[in-house]
């Protein structure tokens, strides 16, 4: 029940992201504005993430992890309604940021939340059934929003959004509740109170996160345009590209449930890394588009749930609301800021297949951040972390 409570909130979550890109020809059209603009209010989905999400950790700690979700359920709400109530673009962004600022809440605290429930169980399996909760509210979102605009208004399509998220705040206020075994927060502990220990181990875990969401994101990103170089018509190679996104709906809860019948957690990293690197660099040199997006969208994210499990590994109890904040900064700067650089490489090389080798390179570099990892994992306990 608890499993099925989370990854309907992370459904809620992804059918909500969705949303703008859904309406943006409404949106362009409306309010007069560019696609430029557009991508704005995209990115404020997640942007307010990078300063937020430590600070969200610690909130969880001093004030508990289900109050400060329902708060970011009721923030994601309130700017779903700000949103369709909209009469111009400022208002978007304040709707847009509002959304934002709640989502980190989710992110971060609704991992927490499922880690105290299953670790020391089938945690690997029950993370990644959670984490197929994301890409499954952005297909729903893809089938059913544009429709609702095209039939009635993109309004209903924003309120639809905070519709759900409503719904999801009364289902995990009522059947939400604390294992028994979770640690009671510390009042007086200090805010950031990670060793050094932890915050290096969550850093590294973050780092394997964020280079491989990274490369899938700049990926996925760019193909379509290489492969209209390649003389694919546009909508032909969106749906190649989004090939990758549905299958990897199926990959992740496979490689869960693969995963934790055989523990093998840094040879499944290994062999999703390498092949499912080696697929994205093969784009540009073979016209068997549909295998290598068939390849990424099963293999890549295998591991997801043992990568998103990491830092459960390394956490105190007491330190998971905290420790994951971290991680989750490292996964929003990261899912910023590089996807940038593929951009750049286009524009300093002048080829489309730039972005698409630079992606594939930052899925390889997700190896180095996990051989580093493992490495300071294995290194002597200080005696001060010793219970």
């Amino acid at each position: 029940m608890i499993l099925g409570v989370l990854a309907f909130a992370r459904i809620a979550m992804g059918f909500q992201f969705q949303a703008v890109a859904s309406v943006a020809p409404f949106l362009v059209e409306e309010f007069s504005i560019d696609y430029a603009s557009v991508g704005t209010l995209i990115g404020l989905y997640l942007l307010p993430g990078i300063v937020l999400a430590l600070p969200g950790g610690w909130l969880g700690r001093r004030f508990g992890e289900k109050r400060m979700v329902l708060a970011g359920l009721a923030l994601m709400t309130a700017g779903g309604v700000i949103s369709a109530l909209g009469t111009s673009y400022e208002m978007l962004v304040a709707g847009r940021a509002i959304t934002g600022v709640g989502v980190v809440l989710q992110f971060v605290l609704m991992t927490k939340m499922l880690s105290d429930w299953f670790k020391g169980r089938e945690l690997v399996f029950a993370m990644s059934l959670y984490l197929n909760g994301w890409p499954i509210g952005i297909g729903l979102a893809l089938i059913t929003q544009p429709g609702l605009a095209a039939s009635s208004t993109w309004r209903t399509v924003f309120f639809a959004t905070a519709v759900l998220c409503a719904i999801t705040l009364v289902v995990l206020a009522v059947l939400y509740r604390s294992p028994s075994n979770t640690a009671p927060a510390d009042p007086g502990a200090p805010a950031f109170g990670l060793s050094m220990r932890e915050f290096v181990l969550v850093s590294f875990a973050g780092l394997i996160w964020t280079f491989v969401n990274a490369g899938w994101v700049v990926a996925v990103s760019f193909a379509p345009g290489y492969l209209k170089t390649q003389g694919l018509e546009l909508s032909e190679a969106a749906a190649v590209t989004s090939l990758g996104t549905w299958l990897a709906v199926i990959g992740v809860p496979l490689g869960g449930w693969l995963a934790s019948r055989w523990r093998m957690p840094n040879r499944w990293i290994i062999f999703s890394t390498v092949i499912g690197g080696l697929a994205i660099l093969a784009i540009p040199y073979s016209p068997a588009y549909v295998l290598w997006f068939s390849i990424i969208g099963l293999i890549l994210f295998l591991p997801a749930g043992i990568m998103a499990a990491l830092p459960i590994e390394v956490l105190r109890p007491e330190n998971r609301a905290t420790g994951l904040g971290l991680f989750y900064t490292w996964w929003y700067a990261g899912v910023a800021a590089l996807p940038a650089v593929g951009g750049w490489t286009y524009d300093v090389s002048g080829s489309a297949s730039a972005p698409i080798l630079y992606a594939g390179a930052l899925v390889f570099l997700t190896l180095a951040a996990l051989a580093a990892f493992r490495f300071c994992q294995r290194l002597p306990v200080p005696a001060t972390l010793v219970r």
